[in-house]
């Protein structure tokens, strides 16, 4: 029987959660063929990238014109094109500098220069917040996502946001970057870490898209 045992985002990408690697040495130790992957990490490193941020782009400028095109507005709509409108203003600048902002922050002598951690830190926050604009009201950050709508605190809303495109960006990650890059039909378990608020969706949503596209997975959820 083989197992994999995925850390799913969203978790602060500098705080690495020790307990998977723990537990599948020990699995290890004891006869088992065990494998880990950090999706949390994987997660990011996709969406600081020019094809999902371009992705980004473009749906916020489908959300942008459908506004433009509704009779009326309420005060919420208006702010939010105003949101998308200052977004798309600066979206290609911030596609073109993810790279190199990436670049920073993994070496070390540029991540200790403050001018140039300062400027990185803006350029994927920025880029963040691109992904978070495009999928409104939803948050995705270095330290949250969050679904806007409290979805989280309802069993019901919760499997609603699994499967709400809208809203939820890790569903377009999954189908497309994630799931691919592994051949599930090596694997028998499948163990799914949720240790805080903003795993619950983006955990569920994999747990989801893992159970229909192989419904031989036999699949496990644990936490602190």
């Amino acid at each position: 029987m083989k197992t994999i045992l995925i850390f799913p985002a969203q978790w602060y990408p500098t705080q690495p959660y020790l307990s998977t690697p723990y537990l599948t040495a020990y699995l290890r130790a004891k006869g088992w063929d065990v494998e880990q992957r950090d999706f949390n990490i994987a997660s990011y490193e996709h969406y600081l990238s020019a094809p999902l941020l371009q992705n980004a782009e473009k749906l916020m400028a489908q959300r942008m014109e459908s506004l433009k095109n509704q009779d009326s507005l309420s005060m919420k709509d208006k702010a939010h094109l105003d949101v998308l409108a200052m977004g798309l203003k600066f979206s290609d600048r911030i596609i073109a500098g993810v790279e190199e902002a990436k670049s920073v922050l993994r070496t070390p002598e540029r991540f200790f220069d403050f001018s140039s951690y300062q400027q990185a830190d803006m350029v994927i926050k920025s880029a963040l917040k691109l992904v978070s604009d495009a999928h409104a009201p939803a948050v995705f950050s270095l330290s949250t996502f969050e679904s806007g709508t409290r979805a989280e605190e309802s069993t019901r809303r919760t499997h609603e946001a699994t499967r709400d495109r809208k809203t939820n960006p890790f569903i377009h990650l999954y189908e497309n970057n994630l799931i691919p890059g592994e051949n599930w039909q090596n694997y028998d378990v499948v163990g799914i870490s949720i240790i805080g608020i903003s795993q619950i969706i983006p955990g569920l949503t994999l747990a989801r898209q893992l159970k229909e596209k192989y419904p031989h997975l036999h699949i496990t959820l644990g936490g602190p």
